[in-house]
């Protein structure tokens, strides 16, 4: 038996038990304090003494939002999501979702709820995008619900979305661009030209390898982009080339063929980390 935190308010059971001469194991996490998470033990290695856990996980129609959560995380999104995406439906359960839904079953949950939930989100202030990013991810969950048996319908089912913001772009005119890129500290300035004339995603030109700059046909082939610490494909899966300026090529013709496989590394031969893009972003504005 463990108990793992895994972020601020959430916990990891993994209980083992003997059954009936069988090896069994749960794992499940759950919302709430360590006093709680110990209780939830006491609870399962009780019910392990007579036998009835298994029995006690078996109604499906019975699980709550909560423990369906956990499942969830562990069999779909794992399986399923990138790290940056796992981490973000992390944190769309532990701070939005499991506070409403934790305690309600999953077969009780209402239209209504949903509607509810939605009104709650919205008064407080949340933005009308991170609204619908939430119900997408509630509507996902009771797919899954559905599929697995555990609920006969999709109580988000007809659940408008909010009429979202429209997103004004902001795009460097020439000779702000030119601006910027004087004011870029020199060994940062290949990889902000890089941004500037590829218009390359940010996990894209961190992800970038050394074999995928062609310099016979002085091309970018995009197959790949980092998420997280984990080089994945590009999001929609697909590769595309982007055709080299002259400034860039020349930019670039000083890191060909680095020890490293990817052409802005860390000093380390890995990955940049994003959060390293952000000190000579500021010296530049």
């Amino acid at each position: 038996m463990s108990i793992r935190k895994l972020d601020q308010g959430m916990y990891q059971i993994d209980f083992t038990w003997t059954e009936n001469g069988r090896r069994r194991r749960l794992r499940r996490q759950f919302s709430g304090s360590l006093k709680d998470a110990k209780k939830a033990v006491r609870d399962m290695r009780n019910l392990a003494r007579v036998g009835s856990l298994l029995q006690k996980e078996e109604p499906r129609d019975e699980q709550s939002f909560d423990w369906f959560a956990g499942d969830w995380m562990e069999v779909y999104v794992k399986a399923n999501n990138r790290p940056v995406e796992q981490k973000t439906k992390e944190s769309y359960l532990r701070v939005h979702l499991r506070p409403f839904f934790g305690a309600m079953r999953m077969s009780e949950i209402s239209r209504l709820d949903v509607e509810r939930f939605k009104a709650e989100k919205v008064a407080s202030g949340l933005a009308p995008g991170s609204v619908n990013h939430l119900l997408k991810t509630l509507r996902t969950m009771f797919r899954c619900a559905m599929d697995w048996g555990i609920v006969s319908a999709n109580p988000t089912q007809g659940i408008s979305r909010l009429k979202d913001r429209e997103d004004k772009w902001d795009f460097l005119t020439v000779e702000e661009s030119e601006k910027f890129l004087a004011a870029v500290p020199t060994p940062w300035y290949p990889l902000f030209l890089c941004a500037l004339r590829t218009g390359m995603r940010q996990g894209e030109i961190l992800g970038l390898q050394q074999e995928d700059v062609l310099w016979d046909r002085r091309v970018i082939r995009v197959q790949n982009a980092l998420s997280g610490e984990v080089l994945m494909p590009t999001k929609s899966g697909k590769s595309r080339e982007i055709p080299m300026m002259t400034d860039l090529v020349e930019a670039l013709l000083p890191l060909r063929g680095g020890e490293s496989p990817f052409v802005f590394p860390a000093t380390d031969g890995g990955p940049l980390h994003r959060k390293t893009l952000q000190r000579p972003l500021n010296t530049a504005n």
